[in-house]
């Protein structure tokens, strides 16, 4: 009898060690898909395993032609996530990656939902969400979590975030998720940092800084220098001053010589507005870019406005700038 237990202790172990020792795509994203490869192992021939790197997976076997099972493990795969692409791992149980013994790959996806980053300096937040006292402060908290991790956000509405996740892509996909939830429509959600690295980097929000979050309303312009340099920025601005004289808050105007514009408001500081409109400004230009024939109109954008300063040097480059088309038009 105690030979059998022994025996049967033995085996256990060797059985243990086995499957620790076990080799498997060092590209599988998830428990889930661990488990699940392991048992794919012992399937019949013509078989496919496939993953996404949401953490989902699909498998196939008995297919007769191996492209069929390929087919059948990925549309099984993007059946249960169709948010994002699946391919193939491994063939007739054979891996088509790096491999790794499952208790290291097991070892690395606990790491990477574990790991810390470095923190912030206090009260800066993503670009984005300087503005916004609900999303600054979701923000922060956002900033202290372990793990890959997302935070998206609907401007000026809802924000999402996900943390403790074994990929960016995962994080990024639930965070985008959380906050379409929230925002009640999808497409108006978009990732502005992931694992602590913001999209359009970060910058002291006035709202976090102080608590009471005192808005005023902006000075009119002085009748000095600052009414002669306004009319000649609206000269500048044409059918869009009016625009900007409704403006709100901290706001700014940004333009190129080949009439990209960029205007913004309601912005925490007039740095951040600033900013913000020579972006948007920028995102004209991007898009020419995309477009052979308008390739020639490319410049670049400069702040001429912010709040009610306007910028001398900027409104006489532009002004000088298409005084120069028009003279080589003419």
């Amino acid at each position: 009898m105690v030979n059998l237990i022994v025996f049967s202790i033995v085996c256990l172990a060797f059985t243990v060690q086995q499957a620790v020792a076990q080799q498997v795509p060092s590209s599988l994203p998830s428990e889930a898909a661990i488990e699940a490869y392991l048992k794919y192992q012992s399937r019949p021939a013509y078989s496919a395993f496939a993953v996404s790197p949401l953490g989902v997976y699909g498998e196939s076997w008995s297919y007769g032609l191996i492209s069929s099972a390929d087919d059948a493990a990925i549309s099984q795969c993007e059946e249960k996530q169709p948010d994002a692409p699946c391919y193939v791992v491994a063939r007739d149980g054979e891996s088509l990656h790096e491999t790794t013994d499952v208790f290291s790959l097991r070892q690395h996806l606990t790491q990477e939902r574990l790991k810390p980053w470095e923190p912030i300096e206090a009260f800066h937040v993503a670009m984005q969400v300087a503005n916004n006292l609900e999303q600054a402060k979701a923000y922060r908290t956002y900033l202290t979590r372990n793990g890959n991790k997302a935070f998206a956000i609907a401007f000026g509405g809802a924000w999402g975030e996900a943390y403790g996740e074994t990929n960016a892509h995962r994080a990024q996909h639930l965070a985008l998720q959380s906050c379409e939830q929230k925002q009640g429509k999808q497409g108006q959600c978009q990732i502005i940092d992931t694992n602590q690295q913001a999209t359009m980097g970060r910058i002291k929000s006035t709202i976090l800084a102080n608590a009471d979050n005192d808005i005023r309303p902006l000075q009119a312009p002085t009748p000095d220098n600052s009414q002669r340099l306004a009319e000649l920025a609206k000269t500048l601005l044409g059918d869009k001053w009016h625009d900007y004289q409704n403006a709100t808050r901290h706001k700014a105007f940004a333009i190129s010589q080949f009439g990209a514009i960029g205007i913004v408001q309601d912005h925490a500081t007039p740095t951040v507005a600033e900013e913000a409109a020579i972006l948007k400004c920028e995102g004209v230009n991007a898009l020419r870019e995309a477009m052979p024939h308008l390739q020639d109109q490319i410049a670049p954008c400069v702040a001429v406005a912010v709040n009610n300063d306007f910028n001398e040097a900027n409104i006489k480059q532009i002004t000088q700038s298409l005084d120069d088309q028009s003279s080589d038009t003419n």
